[in-house]
């Protein structure tokens, strides 16, 4: 089977839960016998290759309102004539284009990994396009793959008469032991990784911190896209407090060694899909700090109670309290971090994502659906076109 992904930047690490998505599943698609091609950005990808994932650049402006929609209106035209027998896109701004490949007779499925027209950086005709995405992934898309219960049970409600498939990610931990990097000491910090986007809540976090009584320090890792400004915000905020330490972009060991050693992993996001990140840090024992929005409550939900330290959402003196309650009771922080890998690492596996994804795949793909409009093999050059 020939799978087109589309809606990334490329399969680095790093570049996001999408990128980071679509690298795990490709990968165990190609080992079940798929040929896969990932549509990628050249900003973002310098590879013709990936583990058996072949890599095509498409060009596209680097701006932050146009860079996804002329990127994903190109890739969607080409892979449309490329004689693919499914097309998966990533994200909703992708689906503002699912047409051309429906009209080329070219099967699409969609994965939704969260409602981005919620996100503070768009403006009226941003969110409103990303609105119409996620309407269009319901009407040109023949199946709608949701990352989390809370995402299917809103696509069901809101539109119950597409084709939904809840499959959640998968997450991976490394079965080495790593020394804390960058001169830090084993649950000593507690950490942040993740986009420095307003939806993250990372100046509520800086704001909370310090207004704590405690040696240990505030880790923030990852980066801003496009958000110089509030970038500044947050080491404006910080500005006199050492024991806040940005990192910049982490990833491979440096990231696993920042996650292992972590005595609590802090995420007060107002918005989420199913966010890797915090799969990632409980997969590693670590216990999470956490709003109680419904994609991340799900995480760490089981029969005898949350996995986590929770606080309402938005509520910043609610975040206070709950990191005073892990920082005051090590015993139930660590108790808490191991009972979240317990259950996560028996709940989220990549293998059986890939396994239900290829699944839809041929579901969507059987004979009876009717045949192509528009036939037109075309010739795919390695990295560029």
């Amino acid at each position: 089977m020939k799978v087109a992904m589309i809606g990334l930047r490329g399969l680095d690490e790093g570049l996001g839960g999408i990128e980071e998505y679509v690298r795990e599943t490709s990968v165990r698609l190609v080992g079940r016998g798929c040929d896969v091609t990932a549509f990628c950005r050249e900003r973002f990808n310098d590879r013709s290759s990936y583990r058996g994932v072949r890599l095509v650049n498409v060009p596209t402006v680097y701006t932050h309102h146009a860079e996804t929609a002329v990127y994903a209106a190109r890739a969607m035209r080409i892979a449309a004539r490329a004689g693919f027998d499914v097309i998966h896109t990533h994200g909703l701004g992708s689906n503002l284009f699912a047409w051309i490949a429906r009209r080329a007779g070219v099967p699409v499925v969609t994965t939704v990994h969260g409602l981005d027209w919620q996100r503070s950086s768009w403006g009226l005709l941003g969110r409103s396009a990303l609105k119409l995405g996620e309407y269009l992934a319901t009407r040109t898309c023949d199946d709608v793959i949701l990352v989390s219960q809370a995402l299917h049970t809103y696509f069901r409600m809101r539109y119950p008469l597409g084709r939904h498939h809840c499959i959640a990610n998968g997450t991976t931990a490394s079965t080495r032991s790593l020394d804390a990097p960058l001169g830090l000491s084993h649950d000593d910090y507690l950490l942040f990784l993740g986009r420095h986007v307003p939806e993250k809540g990372v100046d509520t976090l800086i704001r909370a911190f310090r207004q704590l009584d405690t040696t240990k320090k505030l880790v923030i890792a990852g980066d801003a896209n496009y958000r110089d400004d509030y970038r500044h915000r947050l080491r404006s905020l910080a500005k006199g407090d050492d024991r806040i330490v940005f990192t910049g972009r982490v990833v491979g060991d440096e990231k696993d060694a920042l996650l292992q050693n972590a005595y609590a992993f802090c995420l007060p996001s107002l918005i989420e899909g199913l966010p890797h990140a915090l799969l990632e840090a409980c997969a590693r024992g670590v216990c999470p700090v956490i709003s109680d929005i419904p994609t991340m409550h799900e995480v760490v939900a089981s029969p005898s109670g949350t996995n986590a330290f929770e606080y309402p959402v938005a509520n910043p003196d609610g975040l206070v309290d709950a990191l005073r309650r892990a920082l005051a009771d090590p015993d139930r922080t660590h108790r808490l971090g191991e009972r979240a890998r317990v259950s996560v690492t028996s709940t989220y596996d990549w293998d059986e994502t890939a396994r239900r994804t290829l699944a839809v795949y041929e579901r969507t793909t059987e004979p009876q659906r009717s045949e192509p409009l528009v036939s037109i093999p075309v010739s795919l050059p390695a990295t560029h076109l």
